[in-house]
């Protein structure tokens, strides 16, 4: 390892040769996390060496937003995967706080390598100085000086985007107030930049919108041109207005900007009809309140109030062109660059709904921020036109507020991240029903089950979501059941009478017997999904013929659930021969 740490100039050259194919592969767009892929597989060619293996581990951890509360969290750093194993979980690349010293090391000499391209030089930079490696002086200025590199080059630009608010951050920490005025510099070419692509870039722009006003930079005139290219849309319309309030100078200032907020949501709901209506208007409804805006409230508020939700509450389609590369490097980045198999694995670790007590502690604090919505009598709108009424108070009310919201989250996973995991495991595998079936049979799921979850793979391939839902909602449920039996949890219970005779659990009080297996968060995601009526509840409508068009969402749903379960009937089958 000595020889290694005295000469880094082939990985240097390395990482150079990987940015430069990259570039030329991606068209100029290229990540962190592409980097971080290549450099891994090289590694995995060259077992002994130690330097690419610390140069990939690197570049391998997610820069979470302020405030995120990760318990594997590193300052700005969090692992890239946390992968639930029998006794514990699996974390990979180790937590920062976690890594040692001659890796450290080795990441010093490689990022005081000039010549090292600056995506990879600002990041190990940037962890030295979060990890304050002898002494915080000598990292906090390099890690600045190489995002502002980055800032420079033609990578993907969310990448320059975030290293540019990284920096701004790391110099407000080190009080280095020449550094962020280069910084700040930098945000507003970038922002600029951005403005005069005239490309659907609010991710860039707002964000660094945000940084120039939180450090007292005169952005009006950013902000003016910003609203020229998002004034279409409300929420752009309003998250500008939350910048422009940051910099305003006087409260008649803030309230008149707060105003232009609802106004914005106030007119879409004007030009819409059914639940998009509705969900404008409580969002105007909310900024009014919040902001102590008593008539635009009263004005929201009676609209709401005179709206019809039996002929007005219609489901509606909206179609909004949005930007997928975030999607797809997500995507990319959690099924790895290994075989059908294990991409599916991968795939299963995603859970798309949080803790429920998590969530159960978000719907609360939105309810004491916004006192008056929650006193609002709510309708949930069910199977066949029925209607749940559940007024302020109400005992179930709780259980329904954290089905609508996981039911929300779940559908956005479905159309985002799930469609495009979808299109690329078709994309890179080009599965065929019986590959799907080699590589969902293990222990638990035998060869017939197998068999129906790839042919219902197959029915979404033709467009026949129906037969494909129909064909994969038990077999779900089987699986289920298996994954029980094979943990010891009986799947029978005795009926209800005075006699020895026994019936079969269903599979809400299955899925709760394998809570403590699964973890909070998949086994609300399941339950979610599966048989919580005041949510998704794909299970029980299928099975009761209340799903009466079964749809692609629906099913690649009940497929990365599928996922899910694979995962669990592996880790099944080794917790139980840990047992024996």
């Amino acid at each position: 390892m000595a020889s290694e740490t005295a000469d880094m100039s082939k990985y240097v050259e390395i990482v150079a040769q990987v940015c430069a194919r990259l570039d030329a592969e991606q068209d100029r767009s290229f990540t962190i996390y592409s980097v971080h892929d290549r450099l891994h597989a090289l590694s995995k060619d060259q077992p002994d060496a130690a330097a690419l293996r610390a140069l990939a581990h690197a570049c391998g951890y997610h820069m979470e937003p302020k405030g995120q509360d990760d318990p594997f969290a590193c300052g700005a750093f969090a692992p890239m995967f946390v992968m639930p194993r029998e006794n514990g979980v699996s974390v990979f690349p180790v937590p920062l706080d976690g890594v040692e010293a001659d890796v450290l090391d080795m990441w010093s000499v490689l990022a005081s390598e000039d010549a090292m391209h600056p995506i990879v030089r600002a990041r190990l930079a940037d962890l030295l100085w979060t990890r304050r490696h002898r002494g915080p002086e000598p990292w906090f200025g390099a890690a600045v000086a190489a995002y502002l590199d980055l800032a420079a080059t033609e990578v993907h630009i969310v990448e320059r985007s975030a290293g540019l608010v990284r920096a701004a951050d790391i110099c407000r920490e080190a009080n280095q107030s020449e550094l962020l005025d280069r910084v700040l510099d930098a945000v507003v070419r970038l922002v600029q930049e951005s403005l005069d692509r005239a490309r659907d870039e609010p991710g860039i722009v707002i964000p660094g919108l945000h940084v120039l006003a939180d450090n007292e930079y005169d952005c009006a005139g950013l902000i003016s041109a910003a609203s020229e290219v998002y004034g279409d849309s409300p929420w752009h319309v309003s998250n500008l207005r939350e910048v422009a309030i940051k910099i305003a100078s006087s409260a008649s200032e803030r309230s008149a900007l707060q105003s232009e907020r609802v106004g914005a949501f106030e007119s879409a709901a004007n030009a819409a009809d059914g639940l998009l209506r509705f969900a404008h208007l409580t969002t105007a409804l909310e900024i009014a309140e919040s902001a102590g805006l008593t008539a635009d409230a009263r004005r929201v508020r009676n609209k709401l109030e005179n709206a019809d939700p039996l002929t007005d509450g219609q489901t509606i389609e909206v179609t909004h062109e949005i930007d997928l590369d975030e999607f797809k490097r997500e995507v990319d980045e959690v099924l790895g660059d290994g075989d059908l198999r294990e991409a599916l694995l991968r795939y299963g670790t995603l859970v798309p709904v949080d803790d429920p007590e998590q969530t159960r502690e978000a719907i609360s604090a939105e309810r004491n921020e916004f006192p008056l919505q929650s006193l609002v009598t709510r309708l949930y709108l069910g199977p066949h036109g029925s209607v749940s009424v559940l007024p302020s108070g109400h005992e179930m009310r709780d259980d329904a507020d954290l089905g609508q919201r996981d039911a929300m989250s779940i559908g956005l996973f479905a159309s985002l991240s799930g469609r495009v995991a979808m299109d690329e495991i078709q994309r890179r595998y080009e599965p065929r029903a019986d590959d799907i079936a080699e590589c969902v049979q293990n222990e638990i799921i035998t060869p017939p089950l197998a068999e129906r979850i790839a042919r219902s793979y197959g029915r979404w391939l033709d467009g026949d979501y129906t037969s494909a839902v129909a064909v994969l909602t038990p077999a779900i449920e089987e699986v289920v059941r298996n994954v029980c039996r094979r943990l010891g949890i009986n799947v029978t219970r005795p009926r209800s009478t005075n006699t020895s005779s026994s019936e079969t659990r269903t599979l809400g009080p299955l899925l709760d017997k394998l809570e403590e297996f699964l973890g909070p968060a998949r086994h609300r995601y399941l339950q979610a999904a599966l048989v919580d009526p005041w949510s998704l509840n794909l299970r029980h409508n299928e099975a009761h013929g209340l799903n009466a068009q079964p749809t692609a969402d629906q099913y690649i749903v009940l497929f990365h659930i599928a996922c899910v379960l694979i995962l669990a009937a592996e880790n099944a089958a080794i917790a139980d021969g840990n047992h024996a």
